[in-house]
């Protein structure tokens, strides 16, 4: 089928651009075809969303984990970013978002932040830093996060946060 004249269309990763006075696609751009993450069967099953966090500072972890286990999420560690893509690698819908921490490797952050979404380009990517929210959102701008976590954490700001991109039921504290 055409699309209508000066109409985008997107189908399995093909975009038709079309001019009004043509009938036909002016133009064609292949790109790769989104992938929608779905819940783990475990998820699923009702246990709780599973989120792999690169977080170098063990205070700052076990602090993760201590709201975790108050909000209903499971954390799952990586020493670095390295280390979640090669886990987000070797399981793709096995967790429900994926956090990184600045401190991990900010050399490597961008392509590494790159790395996961082609994993899975649906999955909620945050990033952590001390840094505020502003020099963060500059800093951070090309990386794609799906959002900011303020460091340290804190238990509202994170449940509001994982509400807010689905990861955690219910709206937004």
């Amino acid at each position: 089928h055409r699309p209508d004249p000066g109409f985008t269309q997107l189908h399995d990763g093909i975009l038709l651009l079309s001019r009004p006075e043509q009938q036909t696609p002016g133009a064609a751009l292949l790109l790769p075809a989104p992938r929608i993450p779905v819940a783990t069967a475990a998820h699923r099953a009702g246990t709780p969303p599973r989120v792999l966090v690169a977080e170098p500072e063990a205070e700052d972890l076990e602090q993760l984990r201590e709201i975790a286990a108050g909000i209903g999420i499971e954390i799952v560690p990586a020493l670095d970013t390295h280390e979640a893509v090669r886990a987000l690698q070797d399981n793709p819908q096995g967790y429900a978002a994926v956090m990184l921490s600045h401190a991990t490797g900010a050399p490597h952050l961008a392509q590494d932040a790159w790395l996961i979404r082609q994993a899975n380009a649906g999955i909620v990517l945050l990033i952590a830093s001390g840094f505020n929210e502003r020099y963060a959102a500059r800093r951070f701008a090309t990386i794609g996060a799906t959002g900011f976590v303020q460091k340290p954490y804190v238990d509202g700001e994170l449940t509001a946060l994982l509400q807010k991109h689905r990861v955690l039921p219910g709206a937004p504290a």
